[in-house]
């Protein structure tokens, strides 16, 4: 982990540096519209009234191969998938109200021929609605209201290359070992590959883990915003307030694995929850150079209530959330994403779930990819004809027209 928060450090700091330079550079010069639908304000005049759309999808595709490479598996290797980045943002005429909304959705899948299987290595779904209200006197600060959704599109599963030995434990099961070092049951019974608990699942095959659309978490926040700094170029955005999460997980499994049980693989059980507490969110988008797009979120949630089995007490309860993305358009239509996402939330599974995902990606700008007039690429556009000048007529003086003609 620590390994992680290092690299999202140095990121963060690039980012830091580089949102700097963007933002004394504005000034100078004009500001496009393609931005997300989050990124929309009523703080800043130059952002019109009205609905914002944006609709981009991407694809990505990754192919290898190895023979007689040492540490290496011989075979082909190959991973695809999309991510489709959506949203609507509304700005009323008095640019007091403000309603975001944006979905994004990414699913990914890779093959190796040691497993010989595809196996899907990537699948979010993030929904998030928000009401704004900007106060008329201080237009940067106001209430809010939002509600999320966070879950998987399809069954999360596990293959493995050789014949394992499952063994299903309960929330806050412990397992219990013999003074040989065996794990028994509570009748101190060996639990082993003939145990009436494991069953054996073949190589190549799936262990089930959790359902389609599962675990499911919903949040519903109420609060206070800040948006000091919300342009075209830059948005950032605090809130504070209370919060409600409700999680279900639909008889779902974590991997748990005990490295003392070298025969044994163990899932642990996942259970639903319900929690309120105060909440705490900062989020920092921008634009440098037309090219780099960057953003940063950070959430804390405190619960002071909750309805789930766990030992965990006072500051272990904490959720955290944190996540910082980086993307640089080679093309109008390529480019290449860096994301980094760290996720604690300990009444579903108490590590860190950590995710680091590079991609290459070849991009469809179905909606909200308008051409600002600053940037229009002129070579594309309809040449006028331009009507010759007249050569202006000389008008003669006074004298020569009193003169008679000759």
């Amino acid at each position: 982990m620590r390994r992680e928060l290092i690299l999202i450090g140095i990121l963060l700091a690039a980012i830091v540096v580089s949102g700097s330079s963007g933002a004394n550079a504005q000034d100078d010069e004009d500001e496009d519209d393609n931005m997300l639908p989050s990124s929309a304000s009523a703080v800043d005049d130059e952002i019109e009234p009205g609905w914002h759309p944006l609709l981009v999808l991407s694809g990505n595709f990754a192919l290898g191969q190895t023979k007689n490479v040492p540490g290496t598996s011989d075979g082909v290797i190959y991973n695809f998938g999309y991510l489709l980045n959506s949203g609507i943002g509304y700005l009323s005429d008095n640019r007091e109200h403000e309603w975001l909304n944006s979905l994004k959705m990414q699913l990914g899948f890779s093959r190796t021929e040691v497993a010989d299987a595809v196996v899907k290595s990537l699948d979010s779904i993030d929904f998030k609605t928000s009401y704004l209200y900007h106060l008329p006197s201080a237009p940067w600060l106001g209430p809010f209201v939002s509600f999320r959704v966070n879950t998987a599109m399809l069954p999360g599963y596990d293959i493995r290359a050789g014949d394992t030995n499952v063994l299903k434990l309960g929330v806050i099961e412990d397992l219990q070992f013999s003074d040989a070092g065996n794990p028994i049951d509570a009748d101190g019974n060996v639990i082993d590959a003939g145990h009436d608990r494991v069953h054996t699942v073949s190589a190549g095959n799936k262990i089930d883990l959790t359902d389609a659309f599962a675990p499911s978490t919903l949040k519903e926040s109420l609060g206070m915003f800040a948006a000091p700094i919300s342009n075209k170029r830059m948005r950032l955005e605090a809130r504070a307030g209370f919060g409600a999460w409700e999680t279900f997980v639909r008889n779902g499994y974590v991997i748990d694995d005990n490295d003392a049980t070298a025969d044994l693989l163990e899932l642990r059980a996942l259970q639903d929850s319900v929690q309120i507490g105060p909440e705490i969110g900062l989020t920092f988008t921008g634009i440098v150079d037309e090219k780099i797009t960057y953003s940063f979120g950070a959430m804390f949630m405190q619960p002071v209530y909750h309805n789930a089995q766990t030992d965990l007490e006072g500051v272990e309860l904490m959720n955290v959330e944190l996540e910082a993305i980086l993307g640089v358009a080679l093309a109008e239509w390529m480019s290449i994403d860096y994301a980094f996402k760290a996720v604690r939330q300990p009444l579903l599974v108490e590590d860190w779930q950590i995710q680091n995902t590079l991609l290459v990606s070849i991009n469809f700008n179905i909606v909200g990819a308008e051409i600002p007039e600053d940037e229009c690429d002129c070579s594309k556009c309809p040449v006028e004809e331009t009507p010759a000048e007249e050569e202006p007529v000389e008008e003669a003086s006074a004298d020569e027209a009193a003169q008679p003609e000759k």
